[in-house]
């Protein structure tokens, strides 16, 4: 028998019947074929609205076959135990779902405008940073343009001596002396040293890291803020 929902063998008194999965049209091939004995089927034609007589008919042109009625489709709404929704038709879900995709659509839109406004600003973030990339671009070509400058002016072994600094100090080869303390590795300078460093009358590198030495005599203002600090510092202890 084809076209049953259980695979399981049934046997009575009459006799044995085996199941065997089919759909429609393979079970009236099957049964065509002799293959089987019984073809169940449930073919509606588009056309007349008639269910399996015509495909019957077709399949068998030229023998004679007994159609027997033995089930009938209905169909319904599947809901939860008690119906909490009170579905009564099929206009009813039918609403339920379209007033569910209202409430989705309107998220759908607010997300796109939230989507959009952010757009918007990320745009103008784009746009600040892009301004401030070009200014600083256009600023370290100018360094870059006066630093040449300054290096023709200054000698070779100078020079030699500033990269070779830069080179090992992740490219800072120079440090203020601020109140006896070099400013790159922020050892106090000896007496002597930090004296000859304040005369500015010579290339001085620092004992400790290397760097060349250079000194800024402070404000007025800056030196009474700091109680005289630059002028005590002079002979440190």
């Amino acid at each position: 028998m084809a076209d049953c929902p259980h695979l399981s063998r049934t046997q009575n008194a009459a006799g044995e019947i085996i199941p065997a999965a089919a759909s429609s049209r393979l079970a009236l091939t099957w049964l065509k074929e002799g293959k089987v004995h019984i073809a169940g089927s449930h073919l509606e034609d588009p056309k007349t609205g008639e269910f399996n007589l015509s495909f019957i008919r077709k399949e068998f042109p030229d023998k004679d076959f007994s159609m027997i009625t033995f089930a009938h489709w209905e169909e319904g709404l599947v809901v939860a135990p008690g119906n909490p929704k009170n579905i009564r038709k099929i206009e009813d879900r039918v609403l339920e779902k379209m007033l569910e995709a209202e409430a989705l659509q309107k998220q759908v839109q607010d997300a796109a405008a939230r989507l959009e406004g952010e757009k918007g600003r990320v745009d103008t973030e784009k746009n600040r940073l892009e301004s401030v990339r070009r200014a600083a671009d256009e600023d370290r070509a100018q360094l870059l343009a006066r630093r040449r400058v300054l290096a023709e002016g200054l000698s070779e072994p100078v020079r030699e001596t500033y990269e070779r600094v830069r080179a090992g100090r992740h490219g800072v080869a120079v440090a203020e002396v601020r109140d006896g303390f070099c400013g790159g590795c922020h050892v106090r300078l000896r007496p002597q040293m930090y004296n000859d460093v304040r005369a500015n009358a010579s290339i001085l590198t620092c004992e400790s890291c290397s760097r060349i030495l250079y000194y800024v005599e402070p404000a007025p203002e800056d030196a009474d803020a700091a109680g005289g600090q630059g002028n005590r510092a002079a002979a440190p202890n």
